[in-house]
């Protein structure tokens, strides 16, 4: 397991190995690998440059595109004592414009990246003081003796919910959740790790890129755009690395299932893999299913499903496991937007939950009443809140300083924002608070209601959505975005899409569907992990601002 006070002293300590601590694959071949020794010498000579522009607790903006190039640099701005700022690399308007916000909100002094990129961003002339290094253009020279400081990275949120805020990452914080992921997952220097997940992102980072380097195991990872574009590519690392622990959002087993054609699944041997963890979005009982029941014949064993709860303001996990099985529980569909937890028999009036896990053994979840910041009683939903060790010091800037302030028997707690229950000392995460819809004064799940209409009509099925309420003159209407693909569009027909989810809204959830609006595939903003932003897509939605097909008109659904 890890030893020292800081990832600089974990790296050091394992300098001395040369076998394998990262490769990475394209096409399903290696085109590149870093040995623990190799990894420190370039994070050491890179360091270098860095320290002849910086100052110790300077930020450094890291852009790079998948590979190992980005671990290089993330481990010279730890040795160099700079905060490296992990940002997603998205070259398209929207995300150019995004970018541009978060160097005005993070103030860096130096980017790091490949050098061509900086003429491809067209705010970089506002910043006429940064200085940019590319490492692969640096020239052999000397190296620097790790310096590190306190803060650990500047980790900015997805944004699923709000405009995405700089968490400040202690090494305490990062040393005590990988500990606990190492504890949870079962993780031992003998595990063969593996990756898509883009490791600019919380879950990538923290989970695939440093508790590999916490515990000294090796990990092989291919670059998300490729699992986006070929699922199978993830599958496949998992079979020819005999890869034991890897996973991803609730989405990424949804598309193999979709999107992985059954004719290559005769090349698939997953029987290595033990750990499929799930998390950084609802888990759905019927992936799980669905995933088990086209991959079980290649080896792979529902036991292995590992679904898990965090977020970046707790440095990544809260809750997980336990292995070797997954808690589901089916409640009332009702009740439970009423505000109380009712078992009930799977069935159309009914929502199945799947647990995220118990708590870590150093976090303290509670369920919290957010009106009243009193503790709920019993198997009751409220807010969820988190102390511990990985809870961090709080956003740049001092910003929503409240999110970190909630107190209870006197000690303070993270509020998440999230809600959710215990039962049986496991959570279930039923929402987020911004995302509950409220039609007559009564609260629905945003989730619940999108779950509903993908699990409708096959037409749905894999596909993106965002529900919410906007108000109208007749009152807070219930607006549905959903992807379709162009044949189902062109066969369907908008108009009868909208009267299946109508049919399907109505029975289930006892709500009138006022406006559903067909988009196209892959439209919808999505996070860094994949997760549909709600709150972005009402404002494109209210903006007009939408990527739909040709008629640009959303259908208003009859009474």
């Amino acid at each position: 397991m890890g030893s020292g006070t800081t990832f600089a002293d974990l790296l050091v300590s394992r300098s001395h190995h040369f076998e394998d601590a990262f490769t990475f694959s394209k096409s399903g071949e290696i085109i590149d690998r870093r040995s623990y020794a190799s990894l420190h010498a370039q994070a050491s000579r890179i360091a270098h440059a860095i320290h002849e522009v910086t100052r110790p607790g300077d930020r450094a903006i890291l852009l790079f595109p998948p590979g190992l190039g980005f671990v290089d640099a993330f481990f010279a701005c730890i040795y160099a004592g700079v905060i490296p700022t992990p940002l997603s690399l998205g070259l398209n308007k929207r995300q150019v414009e995004k970018l541009g916000g978060l160097f005005h909100d993070a103030k860096p002094t130096i980017v790091l990246g490949p050098a061509d990129l900086r003429t491809r961003l067209p705010f970089i002339h506002e910043f006429p003081e940064i200085s940019w290094i590319d490492p692969e253009t640096l020239s052999p020279g000397p190296t620097l003796a790790p310096n590190p400081i306190e803060i650990a990275l500047l980790q900015y949120t997805s944004g699923s919910t709000s405009a995405p805020k700089g968490v400040i990452v202690s090494h305490a914080n990062l040393l005590a959740n990988e500990a606990m992921i190492a504890e949870s997952f079962g993780h031992t220097p003998d595990t063969v790790g593996g990756g898509w997940l883009p490791l600019y992102h919380d879950m990538g980072l923290i989970g695939c890129m440093l508790q590999p380097v916490f515990v000294g195991f090796t990990v092989h990872l291919i670059s998300h755009l490729e699992f986006l574009a070929q699922p199978f590519r993830w599958l496949e690392l998992v079979s020819k690395h005999r890869i034991n622990t890897t996973g991803g959002p609730n989405f990424a087993y949804e598309t193999c299932v979709q999107r992985v054609s059954p004719e290559r699944d005769g090349e698939l041997d997953l029987r290595s893999w033990t750990i499929a963890f799930n998390g950084a979005e609802p888990v759905s009982a019927r992936t799980l299913d669905a995933f088990t029941d086209r991959f079980s014949p290649r080896g792979f064993d529902r036991r292995a499903f590992f679904p898990c709860y965090g977020l970046a303001e707790a440095t990544l996990l809260v809750c997980g496991g336990p292995r070797g099985g997954v808690t589901r529980l089916s409640v009332d569909r009702c009740a439970l937007d009423a505000g109380e937890v009712v078992p009930a028999e799977v069935g159309p009036k009914a929502r199945e939950l799947v647990a995220s896990g118990a708590p870590t053994r150093e976090s303290t979840v509670k369920i919290v009443d957010p009106a009243r910041a009193e503790e709920v009683s019993g198997a009751q939903p409220g807010e969820i809140w988190v102390a511990g060790p990985s809870v961090v010091r709080g956003y740049l800037h001092g910003r929503a300083a409240q999110t970190f302030q909630g107190t209870l028997y006197g000690q303070t707690y993270l509020r998440t924002g999230d809600l959710g229950f215990l039962h049986d000392g496991q959570l279930f995460v039923t929402g987020r608070m911004r995302d509950m819809i409220i039609v007559s004064g009564k609260n629905h799940y945003a989730e619940d209601i999108e779950a509903t209409i993908r699990g409708c009509d096959p037409v749905f099925e894999g596909m993106g959505s965002a529900a919410f309420a906007t108000q109208e003159a007749s009152g807070e209407t219930l607006v549905v975005l959903h992807e379709i693909g162009r044949d189902d569009r062109s066969r369907i027909g908008e108009a009868e899409l909208a009267e299946i989810a109508r049919e399907a809204v109505s029975d289930h959830h006892g709500l009138r569907l006022g406006r559903f609006v067909v988009v196209l595939p892959s439209s919808l903003p999505r996070t860094s992990s994949g997760k549909v932003q709600r709150f972005v897509a009402r404002q494109q939605f209210l903006a007009q601002d939408l990527k739909g097909y040709p008629s640009g008109e959303s259908h208003r659904c009859a009474p």
